[in-house]
């Protein structure tokens, strides 16, 4: 069992076709735990006014990058490579968006998509049994409560 305190790095975008697109990172799944075999699992991972990960990228510029990601919808472990470059990315080198967070309770506040009546709006918007994922609504909480 995870503790609350395990943290890392939740890819929450990746810029199409940036540096890091071709490497396969999921958005929302993911969590950059170790970059260049550093381990980045701790909610002290900031040094002086960048965040670790940033520095890291930064000093691979050019020059290859090994992130191990733990994907948290199947609890699996992988290694991806890829290069940071200066391009026109509104994320920096890699781009990739990322926020530190815990991922103990990530999955707490999804829903997955067990079943869709037919007819409704569900169904219309393409939404697919088994296969879907949904992660928050504008409207807060997706979950009800019948009592």
């Amino acid at each position: 069992m995870l503790k609350d305190d395990v943290y890392g790095f939740k890819v929450i975008t990746v810029d199409k076709d940036c540096p890091a697109s071709q490497c396969g990172l999921v958005p929302f799944f993911d969590f950059i735990i170790y970059a260049a075999s550093e381990r980045l699992l701790s909610k002290e991972i900031q040094f002086g006014d960048k965040p670790r990960l940033q520095q890291i990228v930064e000093m691979h510029e050019n020059k290859p990058l090994k992130f191990t990601v733990l994907n948290v919808k199947n609890w699996t472990l992988r290694d991806l490579n890829f290069v940071p470059a200066k391009q026109s990315f509104k994320m920096g080198l890699s781009g990739i968006k990322v926020r530190q967070s815990a991922f103990r309770h990530t999955l707490d506040k999804v829903g997955h998509v067990m079943g869709v009546q037919q007819g409704s709006p569900a169904e219309d918007s393409g939404l697919e049994i088994f296969t879907d994922y949904i992660l928050g609504t504008g409207q807060g909480d997706i979950f009800v409560s019948r009592g």
